[in-house]
């Protein structure tokens, strides 16, 4: 025999299909299918949730098996204002919700990074999509970003790393300390 067939055991996990068990599953869901657009109408790859189960949303269209019952359906996109909406599944029912998304307005994140000598240069400051920027001769830094909450990232050599939570509902400026 040889030996790759035998390193494979005869156990679901390694390539065998447990049928009954995505029978049931699919027998005591229903499915709650849609598209996400943007304000023009163009897909939007957004996160979709309800009843804990999260699908990012491919060319604007999700698909998910929540068990039966009101589950609340949260969806969320960088750069567009989040919405959430009710909706009801029965079991092996079928439910369409398709969402337009607003478009988030655009703001300024700046910012000073200290340490014990006081201002930073070149530290590195990393808000989650945006590419990360580094800091100038003063420490300080420049983000355009949609408004929402976001975790601020800044290291520097020498001085460590920090993260702190950020809201940004207007122009904000925020003082960061690695």
């Amino acid at each position: 025999s040889d030996s790759r067939t035998r390193a494979l055991p005869d156990a679901y996990g390694a390539g065998i299909v447990d049928a009954h068990a995505a029978v049931t599953y699919v027998s005591r869901t229903g499915a709650v299918t849609g598209t996400v657009t943007g304000p023009d109408g163009a897909p939007v790859d957004a996160d979709v949730s309800a009843a804990g189960q999260t699908v990012t949303a491919q060319a604007g269209a999700y698909t998910l098996r929540p068990p039966p019952g009101t589950h609340e359906l949260r969806i969320s996109a960088y750069g567009f204002l989040p919405q959430a909406r009710q909706v009801t599944v029965a079991i092996g029912g079928a439910v369409t919700v398709d969402v337009q998304l607003a478009a988030a307005a655009q703001r300024t994140l700046s910012g000073t990074v200290t340490g014990p000598g006081g201002a930073v240069p070149d530290a590195r400051v990393a808000v989650s999509p945006l590419p990360a920027v580094r800091t100038d001769q003063a420490g300080r830094f420049r983000l355009t970003i949609a408004e929402g909450s976001y975790e601020l990232r800044a290291s520097a050599a020498g001085n460590g790393a920090a993260a702190i939570p950020v809201t940004v509902s207007g122009d904000t400026d925020v003082t960061v300390t690695p």
